[in-house]
């Protein structure tokens, strides 16, 4: 039932919490560390650096006054990470990175 949700991480690999709430539709504000710029894609850019507390305060500040300013980036992070971060596509994903390993440890055998 909240607004947004905030993440002001100093660190992440991909956090599951973020493509819940975007897959949910959930607005969200950021920080640009770790797998989160992938899982925001072309909206990445309204990401916040670490640390940059001002910058926090700020985006909470306009989320809360106009709360239709992150409707478009919300949509879109949403499509994407339906499109790119579902079970199939998370599971078809890692099978393909698990064949590559095998494949290329393979190969190092007859080097």
């Amino acid at each position: 039932m909240g607004r947004m949700m905030v993440i002001p991480s100093r660190a992440e690999s991909l956090p599951y919490v973020i493509l819940e709430a975007a897959a949910a539709g959930v607005p969200i504000i950021s920080t640009r560390v770790g797998g989160i710029p992938e899982i925001f894609g072309p909206q990445s850019d309204q990401l916040i650096a670490p640390d940059d507390i001002g910058a926090l305060i700020g985006a909470i500040n306009r989320t809360l006054d106009f709360p239709a300013g992150l409707e478009q980036a919300t949509r879109s992070v949403q499509a994407r990470v339906r499109a790119e971060f579902s079970l199939s596509a998370m599971v078809d994903c890692g099978l393909a990175a698990y064949r590559e390993a095998l494949a290329l440890r393979k190969l190092a055998q007859f080097a």
